[in-house]
């Protein structure tokens, strides 16, 4: 996977990066194939503030290829940020939910009416925390997050 972390309105730490970069690639190894991970390129995208201005702690996307198609490997993540902790290792996980169902082509998102396709069926105007894709992004944030916690204290005590 390549991967890319960038910074707006503020300054992490080399150990808040390479904690980001590895919880990163532990959610992967845990939600796709090898195969598939080493496929994709992530740009994750820390903002201070994102909360203010979106009303959303994070949200991923695929970027749209150089014809204005969304991308099958190329992703975007953007996450809000007050310090590195649960809140934010545990949205993570939530969006790299999202990031396996669209490059499984689960998730796809149609501009034009307003319209989801998940999973073969579609939806449109779903209510929010009814419908099936963020079930499961809510679903498995928890156990995502639990699991990468012991490596997450060997990390803070090596670094």
């Amino acid at each position: 996977m390549k991967l890319i972390l960038r910074t707006k309105g503020i300054t992490l730490t080399p150990r808040d990066r390479k904690i980001l970069k590895m919880a990163t690639h532990f959610y992967a190894s845990r939600l796709m194939s090898e195969r598939l991970s080493d496929s994709l390129e992530i740009d994750i995208n820390i903002i201070k503030d994102f909360y203010k201005k979106s009303k959303v702690l994070g949200e991923a996307f695929p970027k749209d290829d150089c014809i204005g198609m969304p991308s099958k490997k190329q992703f975007v993540i953007n996450l809000e940020w007050n310090k590195l902790g649960k809140r934010v290792l545990q949205c993570l996980a939530h969006e790299m939910v999202h990031i396996k169902q669209y490059a499984k082509g689960e998730l796809k998102f149609h501009e034009r009416g307003n319209l989801v396709t998940f999973q073969r069926e579609q939806y449109q105007g779903d209510e929010y925390w009814e419908s099936l894709w963020e079930i499961e992004a809510y679903g498995r944030e928890v156990g995502l997050y639990q699991k990468f916690k012991p490596t997450l204290r060997l990390l803070k005590k090596d670094i």
